[in-house]
């Protein structure tokens, strides 16, 4: 039996970020009751998919998934937990912004068994927040943690973002240093990225703030990584840290290209060498969904060497690198032999390095890794 992971997307907002473009909006009572309905309507056309497969992690990210009734994330677990086989020590994980859970709301996650939590604290900083849409303060993100504990929630990973408007390096570390006081089992620490379209973008056109320097966003990436790194914090990805044991089951599916169906608008999926998009609007969404149809309006198939392509430029996301024998095991193909021109470039640039059976980028490959990527995804998908 072959395993499979779940992304579902909760496109609900109490008020949308200046800087989210994810599918993302506030909805009424009516179209989320025929959305969350939906889903699991959803969910039985891929049945005979499932009904083969050993469902290994699910995860409900968004918008934001905390912002629905709790009984329609019960009532998703409650299907699939009924219908398919579930992996004993399957993770199943939800994200939330501080101030949109009560006791009676985290009753219900637990019932659902939900046992991993995302929290988007992004700073601590309350005028950060402010000019970065966010509807919570600091004291929101300690009140949260407490009351999850008090549920009994503690795998935990806390959003923070750094190159935030007007931030300094002094500000990025003050949030890192109470994020860490939290003693939280993961943390998640991105780069702002500044998206077309987005609120922020349009205020950053009309001068209302200047986008942070080159040097002083890679400055801040760099002492973000030590401190946590000083901290007891396993840096396992590009952009997360983990304590022992607490590393993101679901999203290594992602890195290491592993079979996922991703359920509701927008969300995507990559299944037995195929890529399938569904529709971002979410009324064709439910339209479809009703008719018995499948909500996908794209479908790509991935080539072999696509495929090395992408897991190459995933490899190198993890900090352990990419291991040679899986590769070969994956690709009945010699990684040395075929990027032979690619490794001895990125190797005298000092961007990547051999550990044992595995190839992985250099501290000073950490910071151009768009650029190593780059290099052998032009070779992977020749």
């Amino acid at each position: 039996m072959e395993n499979i992971s779940i992304y579902i997307h909760i496109p609900f907002c109490k008020r949308k970020c200046k800087y989210c473009d994810f599918t993302s909006f506030k909805g009424n009572r009516e179209m989320i009751d025929l959305y969350m309905t939906s889903l699991i309507e959803e969910i039985r056309l891929y049945d005979d998919i499932l009904r083969k497969s050993n469902i290994k992690t699910i995860f409900f990210g968004g918008g934001t998934p905390s912002a629905v009734d709790g009984q329609y994330i019960y009532n998703i677990m409650k299907y699939l937990f009924d219908n398919y086989n579930i992996d004993k020590d399957i993770e199943v994980s939800l994200e939330l912004n501080p101030g949109t859970i009560d006791e009676e709301k985290l009753k219900i996650y637990k019932e659902a068994k939900i046992n991993r939590i995302s929290m988007g604290a992004q700073s601590f900083n309350d005028d950060i927040l402010k000019s970065i849409g966010r509807i919570h303060k600091e004291k929101d993100i300690y009140k949260t943690v407490e009351l999850l504990r008090k549920n009994g929630f503690y795998n935990i990973n806390l959003d923070l973002m750094f190159s935030l408007p007007n931030q300094s390096l002094e500000d990025m570390k003050l949030s890192l240093k109470k994020a860490i006081e939290l003693k939280l089992p993961h943390i998640s620490n991105y780069s702002l990225i500044l998206e077309e379209g987005t609120i922020l973008y349009e205020e950053y056109k009309k001068g209302k703030y200047k986008i942070i320097d080159e040097d002083l966003d890679r400055e801040m990436y760099e002492s973000s990584n030590k401190i946590l790194r000083d901290n007891g914090y396993k840096h396992y990805e590009i952009s997360n840290f983990a304590k022992d044991g607490y590393e993101c089951k679901h999203n290594l599916v992602y890195w290491n290209i592993e079979n996922y169906l991703g359920l509701g608008i927008s969300a995507h999926s990559n299944y037995d060498h195929k890529r399938f998009y569904n529709t971002s609007n979410i009324s064709q969404y439910i339209e479809l969904i009703a008719k018995g149809e499948k909500a996908t309006v794209e479908t790509e198939d991935i080539s072999y060497y696509e495929e090395i392509a992408e897991y190459v430029i995933m490899g190198f996301r993890k900090i352990e690198g990419l291991n040679l024998k899986e590769f070969k095991n994956r690709f009945n193909l010699d990684f040395e032999d075929y990027f032979t021109s690619e490794i001895k470039k990125n190797l005298d640039s000092d961007l990547i390095s051999f550990d044992g059976d595995n190839i992985k980028l250099t501290d000073k490959g950490l910071n151009l890794s768009n650029q190593v990527e780059l290099d052998f995804y032009k070779k992977g998908e020749a």
